[in-house]
C-alpha cells in the first residue's frame, strides 16, 4: 500500500495511524491523480493491473490478508486531490504468546 501511494505520488504521502480500544486504523493518503471510475470497479481484482509491470495482486492479497485477521481496506479519492487508503484491524483482547490460531 506504501509503495502503491509512493507511485502515484513521489513527492508526498501522508501516514498515520489512529487506535481505540477496539480497532487501530492505518491510513494512507497520496497526492497523485487518483483513481479513475472506471478503474474503481476493477480495484483489488486479481490479475488486473493499471501498471504496465504490475501483476494485479498486490492489493488483492492485501485485502484477502487484511480480511482474514477481521479487518478491512478501503480505498476512496481523497478530498482535493489523491486517493485515501484506510486499513481497519481489531485489536485482540489479549495477547497469546506460543498459540496457534
Amino acid at each position: 500500500l506504501l509503495n502503491n501511494a509512493a507511485d502515484a505520488s513521489p513527492e508526498q504521502v501522508d501516514v498515520a495511524l489512529f487506535w481505540d480500544t477496539k480497532t487501530v486504523e492505518l491510513s494512507i493518503r497520496d497526492y497523485g491523480e487518483g483513481i479513475a471510475q472506471e478503474q474503481q470497479e476493477t480495484l483489488g481484482k486479481p490479475f488486473h493491473s493499471e501498471k504496465p509491470s504490475g501483476m494485479g495482486l498486490g492489493l488483492f492479497l492485501t485485502q484477502a490478508s487484511i480480511n482474514r485477521y477481521g479487518g478491512e481496506v478501503t480505498i476512496s479519492p481523497a478530498e482535493g486531490r489523491g486517493t485515501l487508503t484506510r486499513v481497519i484491524l481489531p485489536l485482540m483482547d489479549e495477547l497469546i504468546i506460543g498459540k496457534e490460531s
